[in-house]
């Protein structure tokens, strides 16, 4: 008869796989979709009104932290998960979500004053109401991810980026200038809110219990304290471009900072809704934790870094491509901010280990100090304009590289060395690929337009990375193949976790 242990341990792993494969198949769709909203909308719209949003965007990201407070993170880590857990985070959540909304809502004026952007005003009012409608879907997203069905949660986000997305660009075509991307904002989490409701059995009593929601905020409180600080260690950034260069600068700097962002979003945060529930099932069992998470990490890097790398590469003719050539003033700040994003989906890893283990206290610690360095260096930075930021996050995301791994390894018995080990492989063909691209690139003729360009460069570096992480076959090569290969056999016995 089967161990019982092993069946479960099987499933697991079933489970792990084809979250994975289910989250990277709809996040690389609505990234797709999302993409092309953008282009048509750069094309339709000015850098400045593009810049409007993102100065909201760095106060209404913030203020979203707060709605959820962590504790979807805490239902989804919590071993004994009862309906009084879930229906008193439902109305904290839906009561915090009233009044976070009042409250930017009322912000409107002194963002408008502290901008000298008088449209701010009527923009920043109708973007406050998202706050209501994001908090009804909160505790039923937790479950779905928490159960790790990960194909609902796919759809429902497709479809509410399709919805939002369409919305978008028939305002943009309508004429309504930079309304199209608060429409397109407040459609998505509408449509997305809607489906989690008609797709969900779940629905909330009349019933909070101080108990159950103490139990949640030993969790969600450091949780929530550090993503605050983190908030403003990623979005300083944008608050002092905003201030000190203006919305066109910021419209620069943020297309960019996007580009670079896109394989974090893509690829890391992806593969976070699916490790951190498995490696939270797996928490009592530190070893095993370890060879997860470092299967994983290897696999991350093998996807995201050739992405950076080539990128860094094509900078150019890629932005003139999608955007056109007004845009051009975002190449050098996409080249500089590719060498900080060359680690940043690794990193953003650690992440997992905090949490899965519990141990929220430590990274709320940790994002004191990491943030405190990122906001320092933006605040030095912002001396040498955009260009001048974009250096000094590089610089910061580097000088706190190393502690970024060592302090959370200690909880599963992990060293700093076996990470860069897991990573090494990925980062030399990377780095090989890049060169090899940028070599040929300068013998193309200079007549040719930048699409031809792009696509000439794309296709060597596909085939250059191809070759080279052949030759060198190392393991997460290896894994990712052979997870593939049993997906398609219908297999699922070799996976990340």
């Amino acid at each position: 008869m089967p161990d019982p242990r092993e069946r479960a341990r099987t499933h697991l792993k079933e489970q792990t796989v084809s979250g994975l494969l289910w989250s990277s198949g709809a996040s690389v769709a609505q990234q797709i979709l999302n993409f092309a909203v953008t282009v048509v909308l750069a094309r339709l719209l000015l850098p400045a009104e593009f810049g409007l949003v993102a100065t909201i965007a760095v106060f209404t990201g913030f203020v979203s932290l707060f709605v959820d407070f962590g504790f979807s993170a805490a239902l989804i880590q919590r071993e004994d998960l009862d309906e009084r857990h879930l229906s008193s985070a439902f109305w904290m959540n839906f009561g915090v979500g009233v009044l976070l909304g009042g409250l930017v809502a009322a912000m409107a004026p002194a963002l408008a004053w502290f901008f000298k952007e008088p449209a701010l005003v009527s923009l920043t009012l109708v973007l406050s109401v998202n706050f209501v409608v994001g908090s009804l879907g909160i505790v039923q997203s937790a479950l779905l991810q928490r159960a790790m069905n990960f194909r609902r949660l796919g759809v429902l986000g497709i479809a509410s980026t399709v919805v939002g997305g369409a919305a978008g660009v028939v305002a943009a075509l309508g004429g309504y200038g930079v309304w199209s991307l608060v429409v397109q904002v407040i459609v998505s989490t509408g449509i997305r809110t809607t489906l989690l409701w008609a797709t969900n059995d779940w629905r909330p009593r009349r019933l909070v219990d101080v108990q159950s929601i103490r139990q949640l905020w030993r969790y969600s409180s450091n949780l929530a304290g550090y993503n605050a600080v983190n908030y403003w260690a990623r979005n300083g950034d944008n608050l002092l471009v905003g201030k000190f260069v203006g919305a066109a600068g910021l419209g620069i700097y943020g297309r960019a900072y996007n580009l670079m962002l896109l394989p974090i979003q893509q690829i890391s945060s992806v593969t976070a809704l699916v490790m951190f529930p498995a490696l939270a099932r797996i928490q009592s069992e530190p070893e095993r934790v370890k060879r997860a998470y470092l299967r994983a990490v290897g696999i991350i890097a093998l996807l995201s870094f050739p992405v950076m790398t080539g990128m860094f590469v094509v900078a150019k003719p890629f932005i003139v491509t999608l955007y056109g050539d007004r845009w051009t003033g975002a190449v050098p700040v996409l080249r500089i901010l590719c060498v900080a994003g060359l680690m940043q989906p690794v990193a953003a890893t650690a992440g997992w280990l905090y949490q899965s283990q519990g141990r929220t206290d430590w990274l709320f610690k940790w994002g004191l100090v990491a943030g405190g360095t990122m906001v320092c260096s933006f605040a030095i930075g912002i001396n040498w304009g955009v260009r001048g930021v974009a250096v000094a996050y590089t610089v910061a995301i580097y000088a706190v590289l190393y502690l970024t791994f060592s302090i959370p390894g200690r909880l599963i018995g992990m060293h700093v060395h076996e990470v860069f080990g897991a990573v090494r492989g990925a980062l030399l063909s990377a780095i090989g690929m890049a060169l090899i691209v940028w070599v040929v690139g300068r013998s193309l003729p200079g007549g040719w337009p930048s699409f031809a360009v792009l696509f000439s460069q794309f296709g060597l570096g596909v085939l250059a990375y191809a070759a080279l992480i052949r030759i060198f076959v190392f393991q997460p090569y290896l894994e990712l193949r052979d997870i593939l290969r049993g997906r398609i056999r219908g297999h699922t016995a070799t996976s990340p976790a």
